[in-house]
């Protein structure tokens, strides 16, 4: 903001104090129709989450939820602004390494299409977001692959659930802090998959989950107790 003009008589004589800037972080905006994609951990009953309108009105909630379970919520809202918030009574998020709750995760899909948005799962006592929606807008993806590896740590069993935006071939592999690679899977095309690995062979320590596909490469740390 900044004053041009003072009661038609120009700038007046101070002009370091004519012009004020701030900074503000634009919220996100999303079409009217939308998917919430929420996994509990191994604690389900310690999470529940509502959504409300811009004057504090609880449209959704949910609640009593299930161990290690995905809730997929639909939602089709007018115009507007909404707050959703996912609470934790445990306050250590959905996962959290230092304990043993297991990994859970919340995201935002588009209707038919591709995850949009993805949430830190160690938010701990509470996660908001504030968001408005708009006609005729459309969502672009945000990641190109979402990963979860449960239970972390582990005492040798665990899964790695994995979701991609395009159906691609994918390989996994656990690697050792030393870059040995102790497991290796090839998978076929797909958009889910959902694998169970065994570690109990292996000493105790840090490893690393690689997932590879045509357009990504990323891991994810898992530790064997």
């Amino acid at each position: 903001m900044e004053i041009t003009d003072v009661n038609s008589q120009g700038l007046d004589d101070v002009a370091w104090n004519n012009r004020l800037e701030t900074a503000y972080e634009v919220i996100d905006t999303w079409p009217a129709e939308f998917v919430m994609e929420l996994r509990t951990n191994s604690k389900g009953w310690h999470t529940d989450w509502t959504l409300e309108d811009a004057t504090g009105n609880v449209l959704f909630s949910g609640d009593n939820l299930s161990n290690n379970t995905l809730y997929r919520d639909t939602f089709n809202l007018p115009v507007g602004c909404y707050h959703l918030r996912v609470n934790d009574a445990g306050k250590n998020g959905l996962s959290w390494w230092a304990d043993n709750d297991g990994s859970g995760y919340c995201r935002i899909r588009a209707v038919g299409g591709p995850i949009v948005k993805i949430f830190p799962a160690d938010f701990g006592t509470r996660l908001d977001f504030e968001f408005q929606v708009t006609s005729g807008f459309s969502m672009t993806e945000e990641l190109n692959i979402v990963l979860d590896v449960y239970p972390n740590p582990t005492q040798g069993l665990f899964t790695v659930d994995f979701a991609l935006n395009r159906a691609e071939e994918a390989q996994v592999q656990v690697v050792n802090l030393q870059g040995q690679v102790v497991q290796k899977v090839s998978l076929e095309t797909g958009l889910n998959h959902h694998l169970d690995l065994d570690l109990s062979n292996q000493p105790k320590g840090v490893y690393l989950v690689q997932i590879q596909t045509a357009s990504y490469n990323g891991f994810k740390k898992v530790v064997l107790q």
